[in-house]
């Protein structure tokens, strides 16, 4: 699938990518918060060792930034988006996600920020249109 970005989220994805050498699939820019995806087993060359070069790009852009790693098992890709999952069912275009009743919170977030981000991503890159936490 072919993403589409506007301006900020080229730029973005331009100093990510030269910074460290990994490759975007995709990339959501929100207020406060960058979320990037990233190739298979790429992930840890993007956060760098103790995570040094994603402090480095969070200070110079003065935003957060959450990395997630593109599998191509759609199950695997769910897990690496939601590791509190402790099942996944995929029915159509629907996942299911069975949660601890403690991880509901931090997996849904506030105002349904987490998981709406996960819907979005899912959404982009795969033929998924709805995450269920249950």
């Amino acid at each position: 699938m072919v993403q589409v970005f506007n301006t900020e989220a080229i730029q973005v994805i331009n100093l990510f990518e030269s910074f460290t050498g990994v490759s975007v699939k995709d990339c959501i820019i929100q207020e406060k918060t960058i979320y990037i995806l990233v190739e298979e087993g790429k992930i840890n060359l993007a956060i760098g060792k103790n995570g040094t070069l994603v402090k480095e790009l969070e200070r110079i852009l003065n935003k957060n930034i959450k990395i997630f790693e593109y599998r191509n098992e759609l199950k695997d890709f769910v897990k690496s988006l939601i590791p509190q999952a402790k099942s996944i069912e995929i029915k159509d275009k629907v996942v299911e996600v069975k949660v601890d009743k403690s991880d509901r919170p931090i997996v849904i977030g506030r105002e349904s920020k987490n998981l709406k981000i996960v819907e979005e991503l899912l959404k982009r890159n795969s033929k998924i249109e709805k995450v269920v936490v249950k």
